[in-house]
């Protein structure tokens, strides 16, 4: 099984020679392994958390930036910002319920990798999991909010390691 080491950087880093330079919000690095999870059994992709490792099955662009959004929410996001996510949404329910499946932050997930995948509009083809099927402008939405997320500065206390 082949390991590749990614490192994403979002927004930038510190100014470099700038006393009181703004931080921006940054995933911390992370490991992509090609292939199944473990955890997970049929050939699925997951994402380790504490292990900031993804597992991808499948070697789609969007698989991969979907467990990526999972590193962004775990990482990156605050809970002011998932509310507002779900506030944009009109969901409702627990972010990351027990036992998982489909809910807001998989919801999220797919938002992410829709966003990534497909920068230069709403994707011609694209999956429909955990029944993320929004509109073209509730996909615009979505990709303004997580990139207005990545260039917000740190709030006080952050990042959270």
């Amino acid at each position: 099984m082949r390991r590749v080491l990614v490192v994403v950087l979002l927004a930038g880093l510190v100014a470099p020679g700038v006393a009181g330079a703004t931080v921006y919000r940054q995933l911390p690095a992370f490991t992509v392994v090609a292939g199944a999870c473990p955890v997970v059994g049929g050939g699925a992709s997951c994402t380790w958390r504490e292990r900031r490792t993804i597992y991808w099955a499948n070697g789609k662009a969007q698989t991969l930036q979907h467990e990526i959004g999972h590193l962004f929410d775990w990482y990156v996001m605050t809970d002011a910002d998932r509310r507002e996510y779900q506030r944009i949404n009109r969901e409702r329910g627990a972010w990351e319920p027990p036992g998982g499946g489909n809910s807001p932050m998989e919801r999220f997930a797919e938002a992410y990798g829709w966003c990534k995948a497909s920068p230069g509009g709403f994707p011609d083809n694209h999956s429909t999991f955990y029944f993320y099927d929004p509109t073209p402008r509730r996909y615009r939405e979505n990709c303004r909010f997580i990139r207005r997320v990545a260039r917000t500065p740190w709030p006080a206390g952050w990042p959270r390691r």
